[in-house]
């Protein structure tokens, strides 16, 4: 078999004095579209993570610099990291009130069928670009947090050995089985108005609307892992807004390392950081903070 690294063009991301490089890699065509990949290899890596980028379903793109930067991080660090693109089913529209729940588990359904195919991908390249298929974690931020949990649980992928939520929501709590259940780590700030914190409809849309989704917020999600004694770590930022699918690609990459290894070494752990924000806030939080 012809190495397929030496096939596609490598690009250059300069974000300290050590930049890492990545490949890209088109791991499939649907709908006439090439869907691509960055590949950032580590050195002797650790484990893959598969990296997925919020946007609502209809924006956001893989190439943010903060994203960026945290893949780059990663793999300096000895962490293969894939950043992802996938179909944004929802382009020129909205994810709010007004967007038919059909059209949005749609949105959630395309975006995870996109990164089982990148999974796959992965898979059959395995040994080129040096992958061990047992330690592939996903992580996704937002609407990517979403098509993760969904691509896990409600598509019923065995490919994650561990999961990595930042402001993400599951659809459908009893797709979480024991036997199903992988080590998990959360952000969520409990002032999050688009996602529900513990749960509720998105975007606490009016439940007359077309877009009432409702949805399982990351402390229900915890909650859940605990019923099931699986491997949990929840983060959680009281009066914190949405800010928590961006802010762990900033400044909690030790702490998402640690997670990975935790994880890897197959220990059972439960863990729930509460960090204080300073603000006040009315949404339901589970009773976390505002006792």
């Amino acid at each position: 078999m012809k190495n397929i690294i030496l096939t596609f063009a490598v690009f250059f991301f300069s974000c300290s004095a050590a930049a890492q490089s990545f490949t890209t890699l088109v791991y499939s065509s649907k709908e006439g579209v090439d869907l691509e990949l960055d590949f950032y290899p580590a050195e002797n890596p650790e484990a893959t993570l598969i990296f997925v980028h919020g946007g609502g379903f209809y924006s956001g793109t893989r190439k943010e610099e903060n994203i960026m930067h945290f893949c780059d991080s990663l793999a300096q660090a000895g962490i293969n990291v894939v950043n992802m693109s996938y179909r944004l089913h929802l382009v020129g529209q909205s994810f709010h009130c007004d967007q038919p729940v059909k059209n949005k588990i749609r949105a959630i359904e395309i975006a995870a069928e996109d990164i089982l195919s990148a999974t796959e991908y992965l898979s059959k390249h395995a040994e080129q670009l040096q992958i061990d298929p047992e330690k592939i974690v996903l992580m996704g931020s937002s609407a990517g947090a979403e098509a993760a949990l969904y691509a896990k649980y409600n598509l019923g992928s065995s490919a994650f050995s561990a999961l990595i939520s930042c402001a993400g929501a599951a659809t459908d709590m009893s797709k979480i089985t024991k036997a199903s259940a992988i080590p998990t780590l959360l952000f969520h700030g409990t002032c999050d108005a688009l996602v529900p914190y513990d749960k509720g409809i998105h975007h606490y849309c009016p439940e007359s609307s077309v877009g009432a989704l409702y949805l399982f917020g990351s402390y229900t999600i915890y909650r859940k892992m605990v019923e099931l004694d699986v491997s949990v770590e929840l983060v959680t930022a009281c009066g914190g807004k949405h800010g928590s699918a961006v802010t762990p690609l900033e400044r909690d990459i030790p702490l998402i390392l640690e997670f990975i290894r935790r994880a890897n070494s197959k220990g059972h752990f439960t863990i729930h950081e509460i960090r204080e924000t300073g603000r006040s806030c009315s949404l339901p939080d589970g009773g976390v903070c505002n006792d």
